[in-house]
């Protein structure tokens, strides 16, 4: 999106394991709002941990 959240990337092995379990995943959290919330729940269902990276950071204006 252009604002808001800071965005996420995952690789495309990752990509095509979650492409096949990610409508039944959201099924499951209904109530998260935003994609990052529920793209965070079904990869924690698969077992895959989060790496922070400095890079991705939200910008903010004052």
């Amino acid at each position: 999106m252009a604002f808001g959240g800071a965005g996420f990337a995952i690789s495309s092995s990752l990509a095509k394991v979650l492409a096949k379990v990610f409508d039944s995943c959201l099924e499951r959290y209904p109530h998260l709002y935003g994609s990052d919330g529920r793209v965070y729940s079904c990869l924690a269902e698969l077992g895959v941990g989060l790496t922070h990276e400095p890079g991705f950071h939200q910008v903010t204006y004052s």
